[in-house]
């Protein structure tokens, strides 16, 4: 499962192939969160964790949308997601932007109990990137 993230099989649809291979990464995403959701996030070990703290690519946004479903089903984790999506913005601020930072920060805005400043320190980020990006 976790080998068809880099490596996408051939599309069964007329799709554009960067389509294909998001989809193919969110949905092997949703399994790894469904087949580990019982799992600690706090485990060094859990798929999602290791995927959003491994190489900065296309699977990471995959990742922290599953993440984000996460809280759903299980609100208690709401902190640990965030802690996951703190250290993303972190490495984004040494490394660079990349491909998923708009994706990160919409993910963790759309957290439920996030706390007021963070939360417009985020909308400005958000706001910013857009302006740069568009």
């Amino acid at each position: 499962l976790v080998a068809s993230l880099v490596h996408i099989p051939d599309p069964e649809v007329d799709l554009p192939f960067w389509n294909w291979i998001f989809r193919v990464q969110m949905a092997a995403m949703f399994i790894l969160a469904r087949l580990h959701e019982d799992q600690d996030l706090a485990s060094k070990k859990h798929p999602l964790r290791v995927i959003c703290e491994g190489v900065i690519d296309w699977p990471v946004i995959a990742a922290a949308v599953a993440l984000r479903r996460l809280v759903d089903t299980r609100p208690e984790l709401e902190n640990q997601v965030g802690d996951i999506y703190h250290s993303l913005l972190k490495r984004l601020a040494r490394e660079g932007a990349c491909c998923f930072d708009l994706d990160v920060i919409r993910c963790y805005l759309s957290l439920p109990n996030l706390p007021e400043e963070l939360r417009e320190g985020l909308q400005q980020d958000l706001d910013s990137l857009l302006a740069e990006e568009y």
